[in-house]
């Protein structure tokens, strides 16, 4: 998967310095003036297969990373969950505790008066 990335990558990449070595050496402005089209190769059967294929490894790649971050945010979200249940405790053991201690307080004062 991770060479399938790369390749797409340098077929961009090789693709773009075509086109500025093209444009540097003046070529492209020689072909956008002249609108002969004859002097641009079509593509070929090979050519579309190739994109095709390197299209289908950007997908497939974009689609694993896409199912590892949704896998990670449903990890999050457990996370997340299960601090607000601790905290939740938490305010409930102490809210126990201080009544607890008041009630104590109470009894006390009543058995020293």
């Amino acid at each position: 998967m991770h060479r399938d990335c790369q390749q797409l990558v340098s077929a961009v990449g090789l693709t773009k310095y075509s086109y500025n070595k093209l444009k540097r050496n003046g070529t492209v402005r020689a072909i956008q003036a002249s609108n002969d089209l004859t002097t641009v190769r079509p593509l070929g059967e090979s050519d579309i297969r190739s994109a095709l294929d390197t299209l289908k490894a950007s997908t497939s790649a974009i689609e694993k990373q896409t199912r590892i971050l949704r896998s990670q945010q449903k990890g999050l979200l457990s996370y997340g969950k299960d601090l607000d249940d601790v905290e939740s405790r938490r305010k409930h053991d102490s809210e126990q505790r201080r009544r607890k201690y008041a009630l104590e307080k109470q009894h006390v004062q009543m058995a020293v008066s």
